[in-house]
This record gives C-alpha cells, structure tokens and sequence, in this order.
C-alpha cells in the first residue's frame, strides 16, 4: 500500500525561471507533493508537477507582508520559506508554536545586516531545520550557538540541460551574462578590454549577453572607445543552444561586479571565471578556485587587464581552467544533487518529533 504524499509548501517572493526546475523535480520525487506559494507572475509551466498558489502581497516600507501564508501553511506537512526578514509571515511562522514544529528556512545565512543576527538566530532555533546555501552559512550559525543537527547546505546550483565541455573549440571572446545594470560594473569591462586591445589578436572581441537599464549607455561608450567592430551586445538570450554556442568561443566569464548563479552556468559550459577579490558576491563564489576553474584580480582596472591580456595570450589557460570548472559543476552541482540535498532536509524536518 502507498502511504500518503508528504504535503510540501514552498514559499518564495516570486518563481524565478531558474528555480523552476528545481520545483519540478522535487515534486517528481516518489512520495513528494509540492507546492509553491508566491506573489509574482505565473511561472507554472503546462508539464511542471509542482501546485502553484499566487498569494497577495502588501509592500510597505522595504518590508513584504504575504497574505494568509499561515492558513497555507496549516494544509501541508511541512513548510519551506524564505529565511529573510523582510518577508515578516515568513518570520510569523517561525514565532508560531503550531506552525514552527515542520518549518524549514532556506537563504544565504546572516547576510549584511548585522543588526538582524538576533533574529535570524532566534528564528533558526524555533524552526525544525535551515538550509543554507553554502558551508560558510552554516558554520556562522554553529558558531552563533545553534544545534549543528538542524543546519543544512543545500548548494544553490542552476539547471543546465545542455552542460559540455569542448576542448577543442577556439576560444575567443570575452564574455559578461546578465542584468546589465550599474552595480555590475560592466563599463569597467569594456575600458579593460579597451585597455588590451592593441596587445591581443585581432580575432579576440568579447560579448555581453542580457538586457537592463544601461545598455544603451554601454553601446555608446563601446562606440567611444572605437569597439564597435570587436565588441557584440547580444541582448537577452535564454535559449541554451545558442548560450551554449556563446559560452564555449569564451576564454573566460568575466563579471568586474558581484557574481552568483553565473559562476555556475559558466562552469556547466567549461568556461573559468574572472571575479575582483575585493567585493562581496553571491556564496556560489565558494565554488572558484583561483588559479584551478578561474581567477580572482585585485579589483583595478589594471589588475583586470593584465589577466585578460595574460589569457588572450595564452588561450591554453582557458581550456586547463575550463576543464576543471567543467569537471566541479558535474561532480558537485548538478540540479540533480541539488535536489537530492533539499529532500533530506525536507524528509528530516518531517521526520523531527513535534
């Protein structure tokens, strides 16, 4: 006889499409009902097994009030939320004794606000498990004197259908993917690139894939600098075939600002990553190691050209580097391994006496 599918509430500020995946095959999982509450656009797909709940939302002075995630909460087995205090019914749940006893937080750990580690500590003792994306999260939370037994890492990772590594494919460009916006700092690219230019082949250009609010403002100073012909703005491209094409002609990913998930869709491809040292980025940074599947620079404009240029030079480095980034993302972050990862907090907190 089957037993009943554990009913399972995941509540998140909206769907992104790279969560997705991740959502549908937990729901595929044998014994596993999943559903997702949220509070953006529909992003339930005619084939996903996972339920959808879009729930009203109240914005108010930076803080984000979901309605009725309590009465949600209440019909399933165990309850997934968002280990952000911003969202406060996601903190409701964890000051409630009923609602508490099969909470699972899932975030990044203590994040900027020093001022919130309190309450991040107290939420994380009352609910029955917290998965963190990274090492590091969870060892904060053991030293702040939580019980070691109810944190977890679920290593954040995203879906790449098409992952391959090509070592004998010319690499040469220079790549940036993502939301161009200003704290992305891809002006710096292009003055580095501009700074290498009359040092590298003529055949090595670089590309920026992704859309935002200074696109424009990047073409014109590609114009200004006289790129035009070594410089291609691809705009938004979600296909993976024609990423894959784009990634695997790539030396290295190179993002002068923070970088997350994108460190990780460049290992899927081989492709090694470029990041300043200096700055605080996603805990996906965790999975680069310098001089191994990428480099860190110092941050300047200089130090950003002169490893360019090195790798322009010697495109050997890249495919080294590559084949090792290549080899991190199959063993280690596969969407597979992801969701096997989030079961186990999952079956734990279910698990766990009330």
């Amino acid at each position: 006889m089957s037993r009943t599918p554990l009913r399972i509430l995941i509540i998140q500020g909206e769907i992104p499409h790279y969560r997705v995946p991740l959502f549908d095959q937990l729901a595929r999982r044998p014994g596993f009902s999943v559903t997702v509450a949220h509070s953006g656009a529909s992003a339930k797909q005619p084939n996903a097994a996972f339920e959808e709940i879009i729930v009203d939302c109240i914005r108010t002075l930076g803080l984000r009030i979901q309605r009725g995630v309590g009465d949600i909460a209440r019909q399933h087995d165990v309850t997934v939320a968002m280990f952000d205090i911003r969202w406060l019914a996601c903190v409701g749940l964890g000051w409630s004794p009923e609602l508490s006893r099969r909470l699972v937080y899932w975030g990044h750990g203590f994040g900027r606000s020093r001022a919130a580690r309190p309450l991040r500590i107290a939420l994380s003792k009352r609910a029955k498990a917290v998965a963190f994306y990274s090492e590091s999260g969870r060892r904060d939370f053991i030293a702040s004197g939580v019980a070691p037994d109810k944190l977890f890492v679920v290593p954040n990772t995203i879906h790449v259908p098409n992952s391959g590594f090509d070592a004998g494919r010319p690499r040469t460009q220079f790549l940036f993917v993502g939301r161009l916006r200003e704290g992305k700092r891809v002006d710096l690219l292009l003055r580095a690139f501009d700074g290498i230019r009359s040092e590298v082949p003529s055949e090595v250009g670089l590309s920026i894939v992704g859309d935002g609010p200074v696109r424009a403002s990047l073409q014109e100073l590609a114009r200004r600098l006289g790129l035009a012909d070594r410089v291609r703005f691809y705009g938004s491209i979600t296909e993976p075939g024609e990423l894959k094409e784009i990634f695997q002609e790539s030396l290295a990913y190179v993002s002068p600002g923070p970088i997350g998930l994108g460190l990780l869709h460049a290992f899927a491809y081989g492709v090694p990553v470029v990041v300043p040292r200096n700055i605080r980025h996603g805990p996906e940074i965790e999975n680069l190691a310098h001089g191994v599947s990428g480099w860190f620079y110092d941050g300047s404009l200089p130090g950003l050209c002169r490893t360019l240029r090195d790798l322009a030079l010697d495109p050997s480095r890249s495919v080294c580097a590559g084949r090792a980034a290549h080899a991190h993302y199959q063993r280690n972050r596969t969407m597979d391994q992801m969701v096997e990862a989030f079961a186990r907090v999952i079956e734990h907190a279910a698990a766990s006496p009330s």
